[in-house]
């Protein structure tokens, strides 16, 4: 009869160490799996919301123009520009000619070269009285005061508030003249914008020059691809316009912009690839 010491032998010990090896290569590559996942869920995710994003803002952009207005000035496949409105306000003062007005402006203050939008109530009685007139700023003076009185009611918008009134004068782009505008007039001015995809910081981005093509470009958002954003032209008519990019008579009756958005981010896959999602959205323009 043998007796045995109480504890592991050596094959017992190995045999542990084998089976305690395999169940813990097995839960690291569980948690693996799933981190693996986990991060390629979230590149997923900031993608499509890059994505959602871009398009947002062409959207609330887009929605704005006016075809007939010759709002769109340039519309090819990889890029648009557009009169983008960007400033607004009130006539505080009753015209003092056909081409000087007193305007409060809302937000940013008017320029020279900005052009506006002026629109003019008149006369209920009158069936022509509403009007409409363009034009572009030629001078600015300061230190121009609006009345705190308008129509005999007190409490104009613009009380305590003069230091954004300006006497403008402008180059009318109308047949109509500003003697048709009273107190109370709304002004739109607009910004000449392009939007499409640049290269920035060693990735393609969604991005805006301002004015010219030569401005510095403000990144919005990104990566995109190096084609993530295209735009399809329609006449109200649904026929597709040709051209890349369209002549001055096409884009004056677009009635509807077919955008594309296509974000990228780099390692969204399990071999470190890219992870890419597209977003399609028609926008109908004002006025068509």
């Amino acid at each position: 009869m043998s007796t045995r010491k109480p504890g592991f032998t050596l094959v017992e010990m190995l045999v542990a160490t084998v089976l305690t090896t395999i169940i813990l290569g097995a839960i690291y590559q569980t948690i693996t799996v799933q981190q693996r996942g986990s991060r390629r869920l979230g590149v997923m995710v900031n993608t499509e919301q890059t994505v959602r994003t871009s398009m947002q803002i062409l959207q609330s952009e887009l929605r704005e123009v006016g075809a007939t207005a010759g709002d769109v000035e340039e519309a090819a496949t990889d890029h648009i520009k557009i009169r983008a409105l960007r400033k607004a306000g009130l006539v505080c003062g009753n015209p003092a000619s056909s081409t000087v007005a007193n305007i409060y402006t809302f937000g940013d203050t008017l320029a020279v070269g900005d052009t506006l939008s002026i629109y003019g109530d008149g006369r209920d009685s009158d069936p022509n009285n509403d009007v409409l007139v363009s034009g572009a700023i030629t001078a600015l003076a300061g230190g121009v005061a609006c009345p705190d009185t308008v129509n005999n009611v007190t409490g104009a918008p613009w009380v305590n508030m003069n230091t954004k009134a300006r006497r403008v004068t402008l180059t009318i782009l109308s047949t109509d003249s500003l003697n048709k505008v009273g107190v109370g007039g709304v002004v739109r001015s607009y910004k000449r914008v392009t939007y499409g995809v640049y290269s920035k910081y060693g990735s393609y981005v969604f991005g805006r020059r301002d004015v010219t093509s030569t401005d510095t470009v403000v990144k919005l958002i990104g990566p995109l691809s190096s084609t993530g954003l295209t735009f399809a032209y329609y006449d109200t008519l649904n026929t597709a316009l040709a051209g890349n990019p369209l002549t001055a008579a096409q884009r004056a009756i677009i009635g509807r912009i077919r955008v594309t958005v296509t974000g990228l981010t780099p390692g969204g896959n399990e071999t470190g690839g890219a992870y890419s999602t597209a977003l399609v959205s028609d926008v109908f323009l004002r006025g068509n």
